[in-house]
């Protein structure tokens, strides 16, 4: 009987198992290397537009914060005007009012012709007349002019009236005081 050795072909086959395994693992290796090759990739390109979005949206924070400063700039200049003009409207109140208060005054004496003025003081939007009448009801009609007939004079208060007599006449002395609003002129 003749005696065949297979030792070398299951040798071979070993090779050929070894090889086969080997390049399937080889195989099996660059698959799972391109597979994360292209993860990475993908991955890479997320934080990428991701970073794009961040630095987008800080850009928009930068011109939205240089807007709400121009804004707040805006805002204290514009307060400044404010102050500026009611400055002005009190400036030109302060000029036109005496004038218009002391017309009404005017006017107001003429027609109460036993009345007199002897001393105008004004203080604070607080004036003080005194003066000198004929009769008692000519004060009243005198008060009651100033308070009907002008809108300048409110709270017109009669505080003193006092008889005297200058070469033998009879007459009287009086002090009012009242607010003179001088915007509602």
């Amino acid at each position: 009987m003749m005696r065949i050795n297979l030792l070398p072909v299951r040798a071979a086959r070993r090779q050929v198992s070894a090889r086969q395994e080997l390049l399937i693992m080889s195989g099996t290796l660059v698959v799972i290397i391109a597979g994360l090759f292209a993860w990475w990739t993908v991955e890479t390109a997320k934080i990428s537009d991701m970073q794009e979005r961040v630095d987008t949206v800080r850009a928009e924070m930068e011109t939205v914060k240089k807007d709400v400063i121009r804004v707040q700039e805006f805002k204290t200049k514009a307060e400044l005007l404010e102050r500026k003009l009611k400055v002005i409207e009190e400036l030109k109140l302060k000029k036109i009012g005496p004038a218009k208060m002391l017309d009404d005054l005017a006017a107001i004496l003429t027609d109460e012709r036993k009345v007199w003025l002897t001393k105008l003081v004004e203080k604070d939007g607080t004036m003080t007349l005194e003066g000198g009448a004929m009769e008692e009801q000519n004060i009243s009609e005198f008060q009651i002019a100033l308070t009907k007939r002008s809108k300048i004079f409110s709270q017109v208060r009669l505080n003193v009236v006092t008889a005297q007599k200058i070469n033998g006449v009879p007459y009287l002395t009086w002090i009012m005081v009242c607010k003179a609003n001088y915007a509602a002129g």
